[in-house]
């Protein structure tokens, strides 16, 4: 499941459809920039990306793909695809919410349609990463404000304008001065000679080398009552520690946020933990037979009903 959802989004990026026999069509779809008159705002280009169901035809592209990478057959990679869009439907079925990597995640509606929601990353939008939307005045809009600042300044007579001035070049003199006077005091400081003895003992006997204290590497804290509990938990014997499907309970992308999720959930195992695509994944359970794992989901604690399962 997860090397057909890493070979999806590589082909997302150079290709503006990519069909999964028997399963649906990831498409991108293309916006460009537009400009609202109304509060002169340009918006810049987008690329969305959206989920037909009923496109579904083997086109030829993922399979391929697939088996370029794995130096498989074809008839293997198809195979592959059909095995993992099988796991995909059960889980669905379920009422299980399936993740689809960076893309987005299925749900299975009310009406017991599959429904796609996508994720707002740079995949989608590697072209014009960076672009934002920004606000530029119409030229009546810049006169009218130039009209405005000048206004203002009539508002103001000649003879209150030279006094500002005045003041102003008074404090600027004082300011002058004063650093003329500080600059003196400090010439004449600094051309006093200074006397200094210089000592007549052999100092060879005083040269002690400086001592030079040890560095030590900084560990944080979150680094380490992770590991401790990495190592407590390696002492313990675990039935399912292997398996090719888990009930993911959580995800969460720092070690501090691992470590904190073990301090406030102690009846869950830390060893249970799979980093994937840059996520550590923490499981409930893990096993060989995908129904016995959803019958096992179903009678989880009530803090661990928001869960899904995956291949991993």
């Amino acid at each position: 499941m997860i090397s057909m959802i890493e070979h999806i989004e590589y082909l997302m990026l150079s290709n503006d459809c990519v069909v999964v026999p028997g399963f649906g069509a990831f498409i991108a779809q293309y916006t460009s920039s537009n400009n609202c008159a109304q509060n002169s705002t340009f918006t810049s280009p987008k690329r969305s990306i959206s989920f037909n169901a009923s496109i579904n035809h083997n086109d030829g592209l993922l399979a391929n793909s697939i088996a370029k990478k794995a130096s498989i057959p074809y008839a293997e990679a198809l195979k592959q695809i059909e095995k993992s869009t099988t796991i995909c439907r059960q889980a669905l079925s379920d009422g299980s919410e399936v993740p689809f990597g960076r893309l987005g995640f299925f749900i299975s509606n009310a009406e017991g349609h599959i429904e796609f929601i996508p994720f707002h990353h740079e995949l989608a939008n590697d072209d014009f990463f960076g672009l934002q939307s920004f606000s530029f005045p119409t030229l009546a809009e810049r006169n009218a404000q130039v009209a405005t600042e000048e206004t203002v300044s009539e508002t103001y007579s000649e003879p209150e304008i030279n006094i500002g001035r005045r003041n102003w070049f008074s404090h600027k003199a004082v300011q002058i001065a004063a650093s003329i006077v500080m600059l003196v005091c400090l010439t004449f400081a600094l051309s006093t000679p200074i006397i200094v003895d210089k000592p007549t003992h052999q100092l060879a006997t005083l040269n002690v080398p400086t001592p030079t204290m040890p560095k030590h590497k900084v560990v944080k804290t979150e680094e380490i009552s992770l590991q401790k509990q990495v190592e407590a938990a390696s002492e313990k014997k675990e039935a399912n520690s292997n398996g090719h499907y888990a009930i993911i309970i959580c995800s969460l992308k720092k070690q501090s946020q691992v470590a904190q999720y073990f301090q406030e959930n102690k009846d869950i195992n830390p060893a249970n933990v799979i980093k994937k695509n840059g996520y550590y994944m923490i499981y409930f359970n893990r096993g060989d037979n995908y129904q016995e794992l959803v019958k096992e989901a179903k009678q989880m604690p009530k803090p661990y009903t928001e869960f899904w399962i995956t291949q991993v």
